[in-house]
């Protein structure tokens, strides 16, 4: 990430069960499945669920498309995705500051 450009801005909400039940089934999107998980590292919730979802919040920190700033804010990297798994759609990062 350059310094004018932070990725998507993670929301910080509680975890819902239905978005539990549709990741576990496979209903969730590529995009869906990182949002959600990035939602579960910012709010703490992957390291309290079971193994299963810390350990994938934990690869997506490990491979740049989730990481928090000094200041504790969560950003998804759009771009370390298109990398990481490419024929992916992705979106594009948000131009600007977070």
């Amino acid at each position: 990430m350059n310094g004018t450009n932070y990725g998507e801005r993670v929301e910080i909400r509680p975890v819902s069960f239905d978005s539990i039940i549709a990741h576990e089934n496979g209903d969730l999107s590529h995009v869906e499945d990182v949002r959600f998980l990035a939602g579960l590292a910012a709010n703490g919730q992957a390291w309290k669920l079971q193994g299963h979802y810390g350990r994938l919040a934990a690869n997506l920190i490990k491979r740049g498309v989730v990481y928090a700033t000094r200041d504790g804010v969560t950003y998804i990297d759009w771009e370390a995705a298109r990398k990481e798994w490419p024929g992916s759609e992705w979106p594009d990062n948000p131009s600007g500051e977070g």
